[in-house]
């Protein structure tokens, strides 16, 4: 991630049990609270710096995520999803 939460430069990764890194995602400002919906389908994931935070389908058997997509923006509301 960009500590000075400009440039996206930072991904998204997973820990696998092999100890691998795959990497999920990229182009993020500033990685921040990732959580699942209680079905388990759906990863949610803020992006501090873009002030947004995004849900991907979630495919528990393979730890794979498609379809990322703004699930809230905070532009225009003061603060910041973190956490």
């Amino acid at each position: 991630m960009d500590f000075e939460k400009r440039a996206p430069v930072g991904k998204l990764f997973r820990l696998d049990p092999d100890l691998s890194i795959p990497t999920l995602d990229g182009e993020i400002i500033c990685s921040s609270g990732s959580c699942w919906s209680p079905d388990g389908r759906t990863l949610y994931f803020a992006d501090t710096g873009r002030r947004a935070i995004y849900a991907y389908d979630y495919d528990p058997m393979t730890g794979r995520v498609l379809s990322r997509r703004l699930f809230a923006s905070f532009e225009t509301l003061r603060g910041f999803p973190d956490g």
